[in-house]
């Protein structure tokens, strides 16, 4: 959660160590006008101004609503009932009020440990911190839930508090690997040595990457990894959210890291438009072409460009050799590697196509498919003669031919 790790909000899934003041009261302090000092005031405006920002269209799920905060607290609402979720919206309900129009698992996992929490059945200040937009949860379900109750292994840069782990635990179920990369060595204390690991490591470091697995044979070796084959199942880029890691990371994992058929998620482009992690302030490319060579979402732009290459005349991999690292050479690796492009608010999936079981058979080119001979000529007729064609008559038939094949 690249938000939290600069401005913390409010806690979640787990309470402020005693003795210390929770996010909120930490941030009620610095609105204390009457009393604060210039230096105060213009910290907090600061801290405000940054969260206010990279809130846009998105709220964060709070688990436990902290007593004596003075922020407004909304349920979030679902088509049938309603999810006992607190949402912290800064004193702003009319624009922060959202709707949840899928209860996924995830949404069930926060709401039973909330429900746990409450009961007493368990103690809020031992769980590690679990700090995510709740406007995740939905997409992650979409693209995710095939890999479910199966072996997967996930990498996710990020470990911060280790509250994710756990949740992606719950999610997958047991037969997870879950290796988590952080540059923080307090991290460690989340590796159990079996489904959780660990790496400590600098995501933007392109070096890292080249020997990751080489490098811990005690965490792939017991996977029977090949140090040169793909790994992860899922690649979740929630680290430091700066333009270097984030594209170093991109380029170093999915192309030579993602299984075939696997997801690549980057999250918190937020940061994309801020100068803070070397982002570019107003950073489209329909002002600012420069920012394609420079932004995570700016590079991000041009999947879509990428995944249709072979549509574009001239040499696309060419043209911006700066935006290229080592070998890979963008455009044409991509169209080759990647099968979908999905945008959500401050997200990015991209799921890698799935190849066939013999590795070594090359890929199948795209092409059409024209079946049947009866046709219309590919122009717009002047008029049509009024007679239709049985359309039921004629599929009740040739569904019986087939046997219904592929049918319902």
């Amino acid at each position: 959660m690249g938000l939290g790790d600069h401005v913390k909000l409010t806690p979640l899934l787990g309470r402020s160590a005693p003795g210390r003041k929770s996010s909120f009261e930490r941030l009620r302090f610095f609105g204390n006008f009457s009393s604060s000092s210039s230096a105060q005031k213009i910290l907090f405006a600061f801290v405000l101004g940054v969260a206010a920002t990279l809130m846009i269209e998105n709220v964060i799920v709070a688990l436990i609503s902290p007593s004596g905060t003075s922020s407004s607290s909304v349920s979030l609402q679902h088509a049938d009932d309603a999810l006992p979720f607190i949402v912290e919206s800064f004193d702003r309900t009319d624009s922060w009020v959202i709707s949840v129009r899928e209860r996924t698992p995830i949404h069930e996992y926060v709401n039973a440990v909330r429900e746990a929490i409450q009961s007493g059945d368990v103690d809020a200040t031992q769980i590690p911190l679990l700090h995510k937009w709740e406007s995740y949860f939905t997409p992650y379900h979409r693209h995710l839930k095939k890999f479910r109750n199966k072996p997967v292994v996930v990498l996710e840069i990020g470990v911060q508090s280790g509250g994710s782990a756990l949740m992606w635990r719950h999610y997958f179920g047991p037969r997870i690997t879950y290796v988590g990369v952080d540059v923080n060595p307090s991290a460690l204390q989340f590796d159990n040595g079996d489904w959780s690991r660990i790496i400590i490591g600098d995501q933007a470091d392109p070096s890292f990457w080249q020997h990751l697995v080489a490098t811990h044979p005690e965490i792939f070796g017991k996977m029977g990894t090949d140090a040169s084959l793909p790994t992860f199942d899922v690649i979740i880029d929630d680290g430091g959210h700066t333009m270097t890691q984030q594209r170093t990371t991109f380029y170093k994992t999915f192309f030579s890291m993602l299984k075939p058929g696997g997801v690549y998620i980057c999250e918190d482009l937020a940061t994309s438009y801020k100068s803070m992690f070397g982002g570019v302030r107003e950073a489209t490319a329909l002002f600012y072409p420069q920012v394609l060579e420079k932004t995570m979402m700016g590079l991000a732009q041009q999947f879509p460009d990428w995944l249709n290459a072979i549509f574009i005349d001239g040499n696309l991999a060419g043209r911006k050799p700066s935006i290229l690292l080592d070998n890979v050479r963008g455009a044409n690796a991509f169209a080759d590697a990647a099968e979908s492009v999905s945008f959500y608010p401050q997200m990015v999936f991209v799921e890698k196509k799935l190849r066939t079981e013999d590795s070594s058979a090359p890929p199948r080119a795209a092409g059409t498919l024209m079946l049947g001979k009866r046709k219309l000529p590919y122009k717009r007729a002047k008029s049509w003669d009024g007679v239709s064609f049985p359309m039921t008559t004629f599929y009740d038939s040739l569904n019986r031919a087939i046997g219904g094949v592929g049918g319902v």
